[in-house]
Protein backbone atom coordinates (compact mmCIF):
# COMPACT_ATOMS: atom_id res chain seq x y z
CA UNK A 1 0.00 0.00 0.00
CA UNK A 2 1.01 3.63 -0.37
CA UNK A 3 2.55 5.66 2.44
CA UNK A 4 1.00 9.13 2.68
CA UNK A 5 4.45 10.51 3.50
CA UNK A 6 5.85 9.48 0.13
CA UNK A 7 6.61 12.23 -2.37
CA UNK A 8 4.98 11.82 -5.78
CA UNK A 9 5.14 14.62 -8.35
CA UNK A 10 4.74 14.94 -12.09
CA UNK A 11 7.74 16.62 -13.69
CA UNK A 12 6.71 16.63 -17.34
CA UNK A 13 4.01 15.18 -19.56
CA UNK A 14 4.85 15.19 -23.26
CA UNK A 15 2.90 13.83 -26.20
CA UNK A 16 4.46 13.08 -29.56
CA UNK A 17 3.21 15.03 -32.56
CA UNK A 18 1.73 11.84 -34.02
CA UNK A 19 0.02 11.20 -30.66
CA UNK A 20 1.23 7.63 -30.83
CA UNK A 21 3.33 7.98 -27.70
CA UNK A 22 3.19 9.90 -24.45
CA UNK A 23 6.17 10.50 -22.24
CA UNK A 24 5.66 11.02 -18.53
CA UNK A 25 8.38 12.08 -16.12
CA UNK A 26 7.46 11.69 -12.46
CA UNK A 27 9.29 12.15 -9.18
CA UNK A 28 8.96 9.43 -6.54
CA UNK A 29 10.78 9.84 -3.25
CA UNK A 30 13.67 11.72 -4.84
CA UNK A 31 13.97 9.40 -7.86
CA UNK A 32 13.06 10.56 -11.34
CA UNK A 33 11.00 7.97 -13.21
CA UNK A 34 10.43 7.85 -16.95
CA UNK A 35 7.12 6.38 -18.10
CA UNK A 36 6.40 5.75 -21.77
CA UNK A 37 2.83 5.19 -22.85
CA UNK A 38 1.72 3.80 -26.18
CA UNK A 39 -1.34 5.60 -27.50
CA UNK A 40 -4.44 3.92 -28.85
CA UNK A 41 -5.85 6.22 -31.50
CA UNK A 42 -9.41 4.86 -31.62
CA UNK A 43 -10.39 5.44 -28.01
CA UNK A 44 -7.70 8.00 -27.19
CA UNK A 45 -6.50 5.75 -24.40
CA UNK A 46 -2.95 4.96 -23.44
CA UNK A 47 -1.39 1.69 -22.39
CA UNK A 48 1.65 2.29 -20.23
CA UNK A 49 4.20 -0.15 -21.54
CA UNK A 50 7.10 0.55 -19.23
CA UNK A 51 8.06 2.43 -16.12
CA UNK A 52 11.67 2.48 -14.99
CA UNK A 53 13.88 4.52 -12.71
CA UNK A 54 17.30 5.86 -13.61
CA UNK A 55 18.71 2.72 -12.00
CA UNK A 56 16.59 0.59 -14.31
CA UNK A 57 14.40 -0.68 -11.48
CA UNK A 58 10.70 -1.12 -12.19
CA UNK A 59 8.39 0.63 -9.77
CA UNK A 60 4.78 1.65 -9.21
CA UNK A 61 3.05 4.94 -9.90
CA UNK A 62 1.99 6.82 -6.80
CA UNK A 63 -1.23 8.49 -5.68
CA UNK A 64 -2.69 11.16 -7.93
CA UNK A 65 -2.56 14.69 -6.55
CA UNK A 66 -5.41 16.13 -8.57
CA UNK A 67 -3.59 16.92 -11.81
CA UNK A 68 -5.56 15.62 -14.76
CA UNK A 69 -2.54 14.15 -16.50
CA UNK A 70 -1.31 12.48 -13.33
CA UNK A 71 -4.72 10.94 -12.70
CA UNK A 72 -4.80 9.68 -16.27
CA UNK A 73 -1.31 8.25 -15.99
CA UNK A 74 -2.06 6.56 -12.68
CA UNK A 75 -5.28 5.09 -14.08
CA UNK A 76 -3.43 3.62 -17.04
CA UNK A 77 -0.58 2.41 -14.85
CA UNK A 78 -3.03 0.65 -12.49
CA UNK A 79 -4.42 -1.20 -15.53
CA UNK A 80 -0.93 -2.10 -16.73
CA UNK A 81 0.37 -3.55 -13.48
Amino acid sequence: MHDSQEDYRVLKYLQSQSQMFSYLFIWVNGIEIFLKCVGRMKKSQEQCSSITTKKGKKTHFGPADGLKKQQQARHEWEKYK
